[in-house]
C-alpha cells in the first residue's frame, strides 16, 4: 500500500531508561492483544498543506484499520471534498452560513466551535466522524469541566450538540456524510424549572432574602397594579404591549411608528433589535 497508505501497529510501552515511547519497536507487539493499529496516508490536496499525513489509530485489529483505509481511499465515499478534517468542515461551514443568521445565533455558534467542538474533534477527518466519536468529545466535556469544579450545564451541552448537528446535517446534503452522527447523543437532561406564581408569601421572602426564584410570573392583580404605577412613564404603552401581548424585549425594541397601523388598530412585529458581542445594537428580520 505504500504511497496510497500503510497500515502498522504500536503501543504506548516506554523505554524505561529514556521514557520514550517504544511505538513500533515494541518487542511485546507480536503478542496477541498488545498494542493497536494504525493507518497512515497522505493527505489529498483539498487540504491546506499537501504535505501532510493523515494519521489514525486505536483500532483493535489490522481488519479494523484495513476498512478504515479503504473508506478513506474510497473517492465517493470521501467525495469532492478530500479528507477535510472535522475543523476545516466547521470553520467553512461557519462562513456559509453567517451572513444569514441572527447576531445571537451566530455569537454561539462561534463560542460553541471555539471552546468545544474544534479543540475536541477538529483534527477528526469529516468522512471518519461516527456516534461514538461524537460521542467521546461530549463525555470529555463534561469531565474537563468537572475536573476544573466548574460543572457544564446540560442547557450548554445541548445548545453545543446543536451547532454540531446544524453544521453536520450540512455536510450531509452537500454529499460529504451519509447521516449525521451528532443526532443521537446521550447527554445529561436539562431540569425544567417549575413555574410559580408571585404570592403575598413569596414576595415577602423575595423582600427579606433578596432571592429570585427561577421562573415566577405576576398575578393579573400584580400586573395591574405594576401598569398603574408605570403609567406616567414614557414607556408606559411599551411595557403594556409586553404585559398583555407577550412580546420578546428585542421585538418591542425593534418597533417603529410605521409597524403600527392607527386605521386597523394592529401592529406588526417583523424584526428584533439585538445586541452583538461588541455592544452594538443591530437590527435582525
Amino acid at each position: 500500500m505504500r504511497g496510497t497508505g500503510t497500515i502498522y501497529k504500536r503501543c504506548e510501552c516506554r523505554d524505561p531508561r529514556t521514557g520514550r515511547q517504544l511505538g513500533s519497536l515494541c518487542p511485546y507487539l507480536d503478542h496477541r492483544g498488545h498494542g493497536s493499529w494504525y493507518l497512515a496516508m497522505p493527505r489529498q490536496a483539498a487540504v491546506d498543506d499537501r504535505r501532510s499525513r493523515l494519521r489514525r489509530g486505536g483500532y483493535r485489529t489490522r481488519a479494523d484499520a484495513e476498512r478504515a483505509l479503504k473508506r478513506l481511499q474510497d473517492r465517493d465515499h470521501v467525495r469532492e471534498g478530500g479528507l477535510l478534517t472535522t475543523g476545516q468542515w466547521l470553520q467553512r461551514w461557519y462562513v456559509i452560513v453567517e451572513p444569514h443568521l441572527r447576531p445571537s445565533t451566530a455569537r454561539g455558534y462561534r463560542q460553541h466551535m471555539e471552546q468545544y467542538l474544534l479543540p475536541l474533534l477538529g483534527r477528526e477527518p469529516l468522512c471518519e466522524l461516527t456516534n461514538d466519536t461524537v460521542q467521546q468529545a461530549f463525555s470529555a466535556i463534561v469531565r474537563r469541566h468537572q475536573n476544573m469544579g466548574r460543572p457544564v450545564s446540560a442547557g450548554t451541552l445541548r445548545r453545543a450538540q446543536a451547532t454540531l448537528r446544524a453544521a453536520l446535517n450540512y455536510a450531509v446534503r452537500s454529499g460529504l456524510l451519509a447521516t449525521n452522527p451528532a443526532r443521537h447523543l446521550d447527554l445529561p437532561r436539562a431540569p425544567r424549572p417549575h413555574l410559580v406564581v408571585w404570592t403575598d408569601n413569596r414576595v415577602a421572602e423575595w423582600k427579606r432574602t433578596g432571592e429570585h426564584l427561577p421562573v415566577a410570573v405576576w398575578t393579573p392583580m400584580q400586573t395591574a397594579a405594576f401598569l398603574a404605577f408605570a403609567s406616567d412613564h414614557r414607556l408606559y404603552a411599551l411595557y403594556r404591549l409586553y404585559a398583555l401581548r407577550g412580546l420578546r424585549r428585542g421585538e418591542g425594541a425593534g418597533l417603529r411608528w410605521a409597524d403600527f397601523d392607527s386605521s386597523g388598530r394592529t401592529l406588526t412585529v417583523a424584526r428584533q433589535l439585538q445586541q452583538r458581542e461588541n455592544g452594538r445594537l443591530e437590527v435582525a428580520e
